[in-house]
């Protein structure tokens, strides 16, 4: 599909051509946008002269200098900090942004910098459709570090910290966090923080790209030639949070007596990092190289081997992405940005638990890469891989394309461009031998559909599915183990718009559906059971109500119950504010049988808990309902068969259990902290408590309940 050609209004503040750090950022952005879109970009004054020189040669990209609205200037005549100036410049911008949206008609608003999560932009307030990122700043040193930064820095860490919390907690923020359409994360420690803003829909992807000639300037740096000396290298500002002493500290314990240690860069830190080389006794192995133009700073890469980067905090992290492109591995810690773009491929990736931890950690990951040269040389082609296909402008822009299709409802998702093994060792399913050309065009809707020892009604599923109105779908139908004539049924299906997948053993509805997600090629996934009957406009409504609705992200109906004793109307909430108080009371808010997803709901938030083999439905749901709104359609298209009768004790134990976990399982969706497994959840004394106490009073009620009612409707 051919994304169409939009038009973005920018919010740069800071935005400025060959400039390092967030002016670059800026400019680096707001030039790819333009490649694709009609660009109008409100930036401030400071680079002015800069972009007019250049702007010319870009038609599609258009510059709106904005100063302070005329009744703030006085505070521009104060000392203020800089959070206080973009504050107000930000007013100002919202301003000139609202007469600009009544002339032209924004389809996409973008805040590109400052990129900071705590400071607010207001262009939420337009009410199109809003792309807020990437942005950092959540990102701090751990508290077990600060004693070793000394009381200047650890200050300063405290004053962040203290920044950030004021931050957070400006109602304005926290107004305009909750209209936000999407919001990008540069780190995973931003991420988290945004949640708690309350951001609808939250992505990780890093500002960092290299321009093209970067790249190929960068690939032409040679490998090092074998030699008995192994140099290392650490490039950045010499401040205390950079982790410099941290790397001295490791190299000292190194076993390779000839190594060498060269920094690069300037600061503060300095005279106290040379002191530390002298009291640790490799003063004679380190080179401190001072400030270096760049292209001197290139010609010194070449002579060394790794790169050495124990920086505490950094959303970005670009010189990680420069020496990759060098062809040299990366011993950085797991934190902020350097620690998404080093994989186990391209580097080594120490946790910061403690001081003491990180030094030995790093010093053996020094020896490590010291041994062989020629793991430094795969790392280092791994690593030049990884920047060409990851951290480009090419990369960066179709990815700002795929934002602006996602919030405006446009985006489909592509084909699987490989095999992808299940977590139940399985393989996603085969094309069907008979698809012949029906698999030549994706279609728009894949029904899922798991079924175990269900043959007395799988056919009438099937011709329910084969009886829709709506004609562009395939049915994905995993039999999941199956022992009674279920694969007789599976057999006389010869529909090409049919694929039949046999797991060799029972793993669960969770596993078996995940298994049929994972080769859906539609846009839209329509959830199906093998003992149910979709009415014949099921599909066909569904997707007309998705495809006008590009703010909703999963679609539902009312049920008829199908059993021998009942035949009632099963009635859900209508409106998504309805649904969503239903899940947060831990109740379903949507009938999961009659449902339809679209494709993106699973690609961004993840598939079914494969841990649970009950209530995996409502944990999937409740997650997703965080995120993406839900709507339910007033019509009944769905037959749900229930055999209604006293449930045995242990089978209501191990449902609770599975619900309780559910319960915990989604309200754990966007927070850092480990998540427990459900052996380890169903072991803790509350869990036991309240199943053996509440839910105990609970299965008398619902047995009592089933013998004296006849009919079961949900209010």
């Amino acid at each position: 599909m051919t994304p169409t050609r939009k038009r973005v209004l920018v919010s740069a503040y800071a935005c400025g051509p060959g400039r390092p750090s967030e002016p670059g950022v800026g400019w680096n952005a707001v030039r790819e946008i333009a490649r694709d879109h009609d660009v109008w970009v409100l930036t401030s004054l400071e680079h002015r002269d800069d972009i007019e020189a250049v702007a010319h040669e870009s038609p599609t990209l258009r510059f709106v200098f904005l100063d302070w609205p005329w009744w703030l200037s006085f505070i521009k005549r104060t000392r203020v900090g800089f959070e206080v100036q973009h504050y107000c410049w930000q007013i100002a911008a919202y301003l000139k942004a609202r007469a600009l949206h009544a002339q032209t008609g924004f389809d996409v608003a973008h805040h590109v910098t400052v990129c900071r999560y705590w400071m607010p932009s207001f262009l939420p307030l337009l009410g199109i459709p809003f792309v807020w990122g990437p942005v950092g700043g959540g990102e701090s040193a751990p508290k077990r570090f600060w004693a070793g930064l000394g009381l200047r820095a650890a200050l300063l860490e405290a004053v962040r910290e203290v920044a950030r919390f004021i931050g957070e907690h400006d109602p304005l923020l926290r107004l305009v966090a909750k209209r936000v359409s999407l919001g990008v994360a540069t780190t995973r420690e931003t991420a988290a923080r945004m949640t708690n803003l309350k951001v609808p829909r939250l992505e990780v992807y890093t500002q960092v790209a290299l321009t093209e000639s970067e790249i190929a300037t960068l690939g032409a740096c040679d490998v090092p030639p074998a030699s008995e000396r192994i140099r290392f290298i650490s490039i950045g500002r010499l401040v205390a949070w950079k982790g410099f002493h941290l790397g001295l500290q490791a190299f000292a314990r190194t076993e390779h007596p000839t190594a060498e240690y060269w920094i690069v860069g300037g600061g503060p830190a300095e005279r106290s990092l040379k002191a530390l080389a002298t009291r640790l006794g490799v003063s004679n192995r380190v080179r401190f190289l001072g400030q270096l133009p760049r292209s001197e700073v290139l010609q010194t890469l070449q002579q060394c081997d790794v790169l050495v980067h124990p920086s505490l905090h950094e959303s970005g992290g670009a010189v990680c992405a420069e020496v990759m492109a060098a062809g040299r591995p990366v011993i950085c810690l797991d934190l902020g940005g350097p620690g998404l773009q080093v994989t186990p491929e391209t580097g080594i990736k120490v946790p910061a638990r403690t001081p003491a931890q990180v030094v030995r950690e790093l010093a053996a990951a020094m020896d490590t890469l010291s041994r062989s040269r020629e793991t430094r040389i795969a790392m280092g082609e791994a690593a030049r891989a990884r920047v060409r296909e990851r951290f480009n402008t090419a990369a960066m822009r179709a990815q700002f394309t795929r934002w602006y299709q996602e919030v405006a409802g446009e985006w489909v998702r592509p084909e699987p461009a490989e095999p992808v093994t299940t977590a139940a060792g399985l393989s996603p399913l085969p094309p069907s031998s008979s698809s012949g050309h029906a698999r030549d065009r994706a279609p728009v809707v894949s029904a899922v559909m798991p079924t175990y020892n269900k043959a007395q009604w799988l056919q009438a599923a099937i011709d329910s599915v084969l009886n829709q109105t709506f004609t562009e779908w395939e049915l994905i139908i995993v039999d999941d183990g199956s022992t009674d004539s279920t694969p007789d049924v599976l057999a006389r299906s010869t529909d090409p718009r049919i694929r039949v997948h046999t797991l060799p053993k029972n793993v669960g509805r969770a596993q078996a559906r995940n298994a049929a997600i994972r080769s859906a090629r539609g846009r839209y996934i329509a959830i199906c059971d093998s003992d149910d009957i979709s009415a014949p406009t099921r599909f066909e409504e569904h997707v007309a109500f998705l495809d006008s609705h590009p703010q909703v992200g999963v679609v539902s109906a009312h049920l008829r119950q199908l059993s021998p004793h009942h035949a009632a109307r099963i009635v859900f909430p209508i409106d998504h504010k309805s649904i969503a108080r239903r899940f947060a009371r831990g109740k379903m808010g949507a009938a999961h049988g009659a449902s339809m997803i679209r494709a993106v709901c699973f690609e961004r938030l993840g598939l079914y808990c494969e841990d649970l083999r009950a209530a995996e439905d409502f944990e999937l749901f409740r997650r997703f309902s965080m995120e993406y709104r839900f709507e339910t359609l007033p019509q009944e298209l769905l037959l749900y068969r229930n055999e209604w009768g006293a449930v045995p004790f242990p089978v209501w134990t191990e449902n609770s259990r599975a619900h309780r976990y559910a319960l915990y399982r989604s309200n754990c969706h966007g927070r850092p902290a480990r998540v427990l497994s459900f052996d380890e959840f169903v072991r803790r004394w509350r869990t036991r408590f309240f199943v053996y106490t509440v839910d105990s009073l609970r299965f008398a009620h619902f047995n009592l309940r089933t013998h004296v009612f006849s009919s079961h409707v949900l209010r």
